[in-house]
């Protein structure tokens, strides 16, 4: 399930008016426009060599379907191994910079300038942890299943830290790669032990190339994902379970909105065989 952040917030904003709305009084109130608010979408990692971030603003509750990208932003990024590098806007609202490596164990500073406002957030890329191996095996039989094979990724999770984990998994010619579900987990009861990880919410058939990542997440990054997935009832991983409409959790200052991410990277690819 592909999640639109714009739409979230105006879900959010459209729920409180029907929980105050739902009252047997009947209560008028003068509603006024948002003040829209700066909506901020990147990533970094240690594998790819790039970065990429997008600005927008929130949309006002008359004019929902409205998310204005935004124009004109100076955004730098400072770490131990860069210095401090200037991103360049290649299209409206969406800002580069082209052969940036960033590396393990490193804080990286975004700071964005706009409409004379000043935004930052900080992330660290977290130890790169190595996938042992990948395997598949047949899907469990369940509802609307028409059968399949799911995959396993095996590694040992260190025991020096905890960490915070998504894992993907999709076909080589899948040009989604797996956008918008969270398969998360983290090694609270289970750090420093030999994983077996099961990626089964998405079956493939013989034949088919996958390509599976082990991501390990910076945990503010960790946090906004597994919120916002709770938000929008898609949570894929564990901890299960509903939670109280609200902006997902963000690591931006300044009351910005979106998450500025960080994750080390493992890749691997295996194809799936008839037994």
């Amino acid at each position: 399930m592909k999640i639109n952040i714009q739409q979230t917030f105006i879900l959010l904003i459209t729920l409180t008016i029907i929980f105050f709305t739902s009252c047997q009084d009947v209560i008028e109130i003068e509603l006024k426009n948002i003040e829209p608010k700066l909506v901020v979408e990147g990533e970094i990692n240690d594998f790819i060599q790039e970065c990429t971030i997008k600005l927008s603003k929130t949309g006002d509750y008359f004019t929902p379907s409205d998310y204005p990208e935004v124009s004109e932003a100076i955004i730098t990024i400072t770490g131990e191994n860069i210095g401090t590098v200037n991103f360049e806007e290649i299209e409206t609202g969406t800002y580069k910079i082209a052969h940036f490596q960033a590396v393990e164990n490193t804080l990286y500073t975004l700071k964005i300038l706009s409409d004379n406002e000043e935004y930052t957030a900080e992330v660290t890329i977290p130890q790169k942890i190595n996938l042992d191996s990948v395997s598949f095996m047949p899907s469990p039989p369940r509802p609307q299943s028409e059968g399949g094979f799911m995959i396993n990724l095996h590694f040992i999770d260190p025991v020096e830290f905890t960490n915070y984990y998504r894992i993907k998994a999709y076909k080589i010619n899948d040009t989604t790669k797996g956008k918008g579900v969270f398969v998360l987990f983290d090694d609270i009861i289970s750090n420093g032990n030999n994983m077996a990880l099961p990626y089964m919410y998405e079956e493939f058939q013989p034949f088919d190339t996958v390509i599976v990542e082990l991501q390990n997440l910076d945990k503010t990054t960790y946090d906004f994902y597994n919120t916002l997935s709770d938000i929008a009832g898609s949570s894929m991983g564990p901890p299960m379970g509903g939670s109280t409409p609200a902006n997902p959790e963000t690591n931006l200052t300044n009351n910005a909105l979106g998450y500025f991410g960080a994750y080390s990277l493992c890749k691997d690819t295996i194809i799936i065989l008839n037994f």
